[in-house]
């Protein structure tokens, strides 16, 4: 928890925990003791639960953490936060296994040199992450998100270039 988050956490719990403490000089003895005791608690709650007890859990729990009933994974909403929909438009319909014929960098992510000249197969995912982590997680799952800028930008660059192509996209006067 301290090396993932800590910078984040510590900055936004003083700053919040500043601002409540503000009210503790206020003339009022309700309000001072109510800025007091938001004070304490986003203290507590920013380096005593976020920064240790959650971490410690979600450490002992592992991957089960993440998981999610189906029941519930049927009635959340599925939203593509990511572009994984667009990716699998672009590519076909198919995000599978993530598959790269070649075109890929050392570090196996897809270059978009690879993606302009086609060498990308219609079932790539760039990176090769997986479309489906693990079968017991659910879509709403938090997969792991090395290389999703990588991702990104050839996503964006594949749509720009496929929309030139059709010419969709140029604005008429």
């Amino acid at each position: 928890g301290w090396t993932a988050g800590s910078r984040v956490v510590t900055a936004a719990g003083i700053i919040r925990a500043s601002v409540f403490a503000g009210f503790i000089l206020a003339p009022d003895p309700i309000l001072a003791s109510i800025g007091f005791a938001l004070a304490l608690g986003v203290l507590v709650d920013a380096f005593v639960v976020r920064m240790t007890l959650t971490p410690a859990i979600m450490t002992l729990l592992g991957k089960s953490a993440w998981f999610l009933p189906r029941w519930l994974d049927k009635v959340l909403p599925n939203v593509d936060i990511e572009g994984e929909k667009l990716l699998a438009q672009l590519n076909g319909g198919a995000v599978s296994n993530g598959a790269v014929s070649n075109g890929a960098g050392s570090n196996g992510a897809v270059t978009s040199r690879a993606v302009s000249s086609g060498a990308v197969t219609s079932g790539a995912v760039p990176n090769g992450a997986a479309a489906n982590p693990s079968p017991r997680m659910g879509r709403h799952s938090a997969p792991a998100a090395h290389g999703r800028d990588d991702e990104r930008r050839v996503i964006v660059e594949r749509a720009l270039q496929e929309a030139a192509a059709t010419g969709e996209g140029r604005h008429r006067c």
